[in-house]
């Protein structure tokens, strides 16, 4: 087995596949259903590089954000592709409503670049307020 990355710079160098390689290798599965695998490891994958992208001062995922480096557009580009939208509308609805702010801006982002809604389907309420 591979040891952990040892520093960010190491970590930049390395592309989306051996990233991902390593969690699959190491069981990192976060109790994710099979079928939800692929996106959860493109997510963990996410998070790591675009917390390197903003290092440095930039903003984590304001107004405007957009993927700077080349592993982020990768798993951008692999998020939004048409055989991982099924999965990731999936993804989004077993995240429920209750996620971070960053979260949701990614959620949006996302939405915006594949023209689908990926928020969990709102409950109709009935006369006091309650989900019916």
């Amino acid at each position: 087995m591979k040891p952990p990355y040892r520093d960010a710079d190491e970590l930049r160098q390395g592309t989306v596949d051996e990233f991902i390689a390593d969690l699959r290798e190491r069981k990192l599965t976060g109790g994710c259903p099979p079928e939800l695998l692929e996106i959860h490891f493109l997510m963990a994958a996410m998070d790591t590089f675009r917390m390197l992208e903003t290092w440095g001062g930039r903003k984590y995922l304001g107004e405007g954000w957009r993927p700077r480096s080349p592993q982020v557009r990768e798993i951008v580009r692999r998020l939004t592709a048409p055989e991982n939208r099924a999965a990731l509308r999936a993804w989004y609805v077993r995240a429920g409503r209750d996620i971070n702010p960053d979260a949701a801006r990614f959620r949006q982002y996302l939405a915006d670049l594949t023209g689908e809604k990926l928020r969990p389907e709102e409950k109709p309420r009935g006369k006091a307020g309650l989900p019916s």
